[in-house]
């Protein structure tokens, strides 16, 4: 079972691990993404469909899927911003002949710098936002390079 849980990024640390760059992925990767897609929900145990080719294409749409490439694509990651400052990132892969070698961590990083870069600071009109622009990521999962702090959310039921 996967548990979601929020946190707020505030600063993500410069990782010179893996070599390569993010870039966004294209209709030309289309093939590619069904298929690291497919083998992504078989190992975490869920249900491959046909669905797949669906949601690639939705994803190609939207414009948020990335690979880490190094000479060629080794790694994937999804991540959009959802609300003004809240980004999510999800789709994190790396194919079995890629791991150990720091590619997941860097592609979920440099898209993780990204989507903090595109939002707005949280208080736009006071001081604190002047030296700091914060910035909340869902994830299901937290990287070392990610400087994260957890957030409780409550919620209040207005009758």
């Amino acid at each position: 079972m996967l548990v979601m849980k929020i946190y707020q990024l505030t600063a993500v640390q410069r990782v010179s691990t893996a070599s390569g760059y993010l870039r966004l992925a294209t209709e030309s990767d289309r093939s590619l993404l069904i298929e690291w897609l497919s083998a992504f929900l078989s190992e975490i145990d869920q249900a491959v469909s046909e669905d797949v080719e669906h949601q690639v294409d939705n994803r190609l749409k939207e414009q948020n899927t990335y690979f880490w490439v190094d000479s060629t694509p080794v790694s994937v990651a999804s991540g959009k911003q959802v609300l003004p400052t809240i980004g999510r990132i999800n789709l994190a892969y790396t194919p079995p002949e890629y791991r150990r070698q720091g590619y997941a961590t860097a592609c979920v990083a440099a898209l993780s710098q990204k989507l903090l870069e595109g939002m707005p600071p949280l208080f736009p009109n006071s001081r604190f936002s002047q030296s700091h622009s914060q910035s909340y990521l869902s994830s299901d999962w937290v990287s070392p390079h990610l400087r994260l702090a957890p957030i409780l959310i409550h919620l209040k039921c207005i009758d």
